[in-house]
Order: C-alpha cells, then structure tokens, then sequence
C-alpha cells in the first residue's frame, strides 16, 4: 500500500516538509539574532550600571 501512494500524497509530504524546513530555518534565525541584541544591552545595561555606582561612590568620597 506504501509502494502505490498517490502523487497527491506524495505531494502533500514534500510540501509540508519544505514548510517545515523553512519555518524551523526562520525561528531559528530569529532565536539567535534576538539573543545576539538582548545580550548586547545586557552588557551595555550592566556597564551603565557600574558607572553609575562608581559616580556615586566617588561623589560621597569627594564630599
């Protein structure tokens, strides 16, 4: 019965898995450039911060 599948069928499996492909491809991509940007203001966020701290402690010492 696997032997004498219609071309619909055989269609309809090679579609699905392009679209499969395609859209894992996508959400992929997305994953890794989203965790690229929101590691990058992490670190800009975190430099702030340490600035921040080190203005604030310099400015009670300076007092």
């Amino acid at each position: 019965m696997i032997g004498k599948s219609g071309i619909a069928l055989r269609i309809s499996l090679l579609v699905l898995s392009s679209i499969t492909v395609i859209f894992s491809s996508v959400f992929i991509y997305n994953y890794l450039f989203s965790r690229q940007i929101i590691q990058t203001n992490i670190e800009r966020n975190a430099e702030s911060l340490t600035q921040a701290t080190v203005n604030k402690i310099d400015g009670v010492l300076s007092a």
